[in-house]
């Protein structure tokens, strides 16, 4: 695809026209017209030219996926900052001079250095953020995948929560993609249709954007949705183009972030969340006392300091000088092995200089930092897991009750259909059949769709991990279900 960039637009991808292709070619190329009266003549380009040339599929012109005005740190733990096009990476490089002089050298990123650089990005440059030393932790991690967005296979995405609107969510964001990009974050609506989400997410990764905050979600909204999920989850998505026959195929490394009061993830979104909350202890918290007066314009001023406290932290990670083959944590192999076992490094170096503590021997890693344990802690607030939680535990209980290891979905239409209301049928009931109708009127039909939707989901009940399995029935027509139970890790 041609493309072209604007520093207005902060790099971003965007297609040629006839009009903006025929001004590049004729910066090179003078083409002119004969005549016996008038000799040689310059004239603009045939525009069937610079047809042919847009569309021309054998062109040796190189591909972009995407503009880079920062280093990145690759998972050898060297520091890439070309000049111009990386064809190998279909990469721009757009870095100023000004802010390669600022990076600290590889040798002066030690332990110490990195735990210094942590403390000054939680305590004096979110220090206005009111949360947690987790939740500023999460917001640092966001500001170094933005600025490593392009070397992930996957990543995840950011959710910035209160519980009234002034709690500064907008102010949090817009304070991490400056400092990694420069530029104020685009905010975009989250439609209620999912193929206007789809088409709107196609769009937005087209441009190449760094960043995209989906803004004042509604109140309370727990967001579950596919597309999202298979974004998040691969580094390029193909849709297709609308008003054309085409599915072009688009890089997807747009680091995503929502903010909303007293909103989440839900279903299979929930474990590729990081969240953010913020704490409101005022009916006023725009008028509470900050420590800097515009944590916007104080995040710019300071941004050199800044990207050299990430880019101090993303250097000094023992986990890529421990090798390619070292052992990688969370889902997110690729992120955690740049960005979150950064972090966590960095958080153990801290705790210690703090403590006074020897570094390696006394301060442990789970008393600082773990994101294996961040991303658990989100997943167990997810409401659906939760409620399949209570469903598999009435099942097992139910039909333990009746001496059952094996059980049809008539079975379990028998047990709903009864008198029976103990909680463990109406936790039944309601999944069943979330609309209330009255007793009697559930089939063995309806509940084999609904049994079909958790097939194979282990969730945590108490100590033991529960699992839903069919089983062969053999001659039989009826499909047979069982529980399967297994300790808890």
């Amino acid at each position: 695809m041609a493309c072209f960039f604007s520093k207005k637009e902060a790099g971003l991808i965007s297609s040629h026209n006839r009009y903006s292709m025929a001004h590049v070619i004729e910066k090179h190329i003078e083409f002119y017209a004969e005549s016996e009266t008038s000799g040689r003549r310059p004239v603009a380009l045939p525009p069937v030219f610079v047809d042919h040339f847009l569309n021309w599929r054998d062109s040796a012109m190189p591909e972009v996926e995407g503009v880079m005005t920062a280093p990145l740190v690759l998972p050898d733990g060297t520091l890439l900052a070309p000049v111009g096009l990386d064809r190998d990476r279909k990469l721009v490089f757009r870095i100023e001079p000004a802010l390669l002089k600022l990076l600290p050298k590889p040798d002066e990123c030690t332990p110490e250095a990195c735990g210094e650089a942590l403390d000054f990005l939680i305590n004096t440059w979110l220090v206005d953020v009111t949360t947690d030393f987790i939740g500023r932790c999460n917001l640092v991690a966001e500001a170094m995948t933005i600025l490593e967005r392009v070397l992930f296979p996957e990543r995840p995405a950011w959710f910035i929560t209160a519980g009234k609107r002034g709690g500064g969510k907008t102010t949090a964001q817009t304070m991490v993609v400056l400092a990694a990009t420069g530029k104020k974050p685009p905010a975009a609506a989250w439609s209620p249709s999912l193929e206007e989400r789809r088409k709107a997410m196609f769009a937005y990764l087209s441009e190449g954007l760094a960043a995209l905050v989906w803004d004042n979600i509604p109140l309370g909204t727990v967001i579950s949705c596919p597309v999202l999920e298979s974004v998040l989850t691969t580094d390029h998505w193909t849709d297709r183009q609308l008003s054309v026959s085409k599915t072009p195929i688009v890089q997807a490394f747009t680091v995503m972030a929502f903010t909303g009061n007293n909103v989440g993830p839900g279903g299979d979104l929930a474990s590729r969340v990081l969240k953010v909350d913020l704490v409101v202890d005022r009916v006023d918290p725009e008028n509470r006392t900050f420590t800097h007066p515009d944590p916007i314009a104080w995040t710019l001023d300071h941004r050199g300091e800044i990207l050299r406290a990430l880019y101090t932290i993303m250097l000094g990670n023992k986990q890529l000088k421990a090798g390619p083959d070292a052992q990688q944590s969370t889902r997110f192999k690729a992120w955690w092995r740049l960005v979150g076992s950064a972090i966590e490094n960095a958080a153990v170096a801290m705790m210690a200089a703090q403590t006074g503590q020897e570094l390696d021997e006394t301060v442990k890693r789970a008393e600082a930092i773990d994101y294996n344990d961040v991303f658990k802690t989100i997943e167990d607030t997810d409401e659906v897991a939760a409620s399949v939680s209570d469903v598999l535990e009435a099942l097992y209980i139910d039909m333990k009750s009746y001496g059952r290891t094996a059980f049809e979905a008539a079975h379990i239409a028998e047990l709903v259909n009864g008198i029976e209301t103990d909680e463990h049928v109406q936790a039944l009931r309601q999944f069943i059949d979330p609309s209330g109708r009255k007793i009697g009127s559930i089939t063995a039909k309806s509940v084999g769709w609904r049994l079909k939707t958790i097939v194979g989901t282990p969730v945590v009940v108490g100590d033991k991990v529960m699992t839903l399995k069919p089983m062969d029935a053999g001659s039989k027509r009826a499909l047979l279900y069982q529980i399967v139970t297994s300790k808890k890790l």
